[in-house]
């Protein structure tokens, strides 16, 4: 469930658990800060794939380094319409090469692409793999 103001959620899971983001408590643009919340919303919808109260947790640990990436960054797109590959490719290249930062790159790239109004040259930089090289 999303607040009417668009920016908190609140997911309840099948035993009645609840647990609640405030998307405004992210370092982003407040349009990026609303899709963000209405994207997480869907996917903790009973239709949605983050069933459980810990996957909307674990959900939340991805999406917060995306917000502090994109609150940082230099000409940071406003809204979901306004990224750019260059901006995903550095987000992606800013993540550490371990299985956590590639499961974040993952989750947040999810329910972004859901969104019709990401470009379709973002989208297609989304699904293209990428291997990093570990240096032992």
């Amino acid at each position: 469930m999303i607040t009417a103001d668009g920016l908190v959620v609140v997911h309840r899971d099948g035993q009645g658990r609840s647990a609640t983001c405030d998307f405004a408590a992210l370092p982003a643009a407040a349009p990026f800060q609303r899709s963000l919340a209405r994207l997480f919303a869907a996917k903790c919808a009973p239709s949605g794939s983050w069933g459980e109260r810990q996957d909307q947790q674990c959900c939340v640990w991805a999406i917060r380094p995306f917000a502090h990436f994109l609150g940082g960054y230099e000409g940071a797109p406003q809204d979901v319409d306004g990224m750019t590959v260059v901006f995903w490719n550095a987000w992606r290249l800013s993540l550490a090469p371990r299985p956590f930062d590639h499961t974040k790159h993952s989750t947040v790239s999810g329910p972004l692409r859901q969104d019709p109004r990401l470009p379709g040259a973002v989208r297609e930089a989304m699904s293209n793999r990428f291997v990093w090289v570990h240096r032992g």
